[in-house]
């Protein structure tokens, strides 16, 4: 009897893979890449660094700026790091 994954069982899998990876694509450039995200704060007047003052800081996260700001991030990082590096995998 062989065991096969159904399609939706394997695009499942894939997407967890993918997620995990994403994450720890995003986890390095924090970590060992500060310059990239100085780059994208400087280009989009974003904070992400905080490097405001900590009330500014408490503002931003406060009212939801710091959430839209990582987001953006996330976005550039996958559109012009992950799927980038995905794609010359494939």
């Amino acid at each position: 009897m062989k065991n096969t994954l159904t399609p939706e069982e394997q695009e499942k899998i894939l997407n967890d893979v993918l997620c995990e990876k994403f994450t720890e694509t995003v986890v390095y450039i924090f970590e060992n890449k500060p310059e990239v995200i100085e780059e994208y704060d400087r280009l989009n007047d974003t904070n992400i660094l905080q490097k405001q003052s900590i009330i500014a800081n408490e503002i931003d996260k406060a009212s939801g700026k710091r959430d839209d700001e990582l987001r953006g991030f996330f976005d550039f990082v996958r559109e012009y790091i992950f799927d980038p590096m995905v794609r010359d995998k494939l």
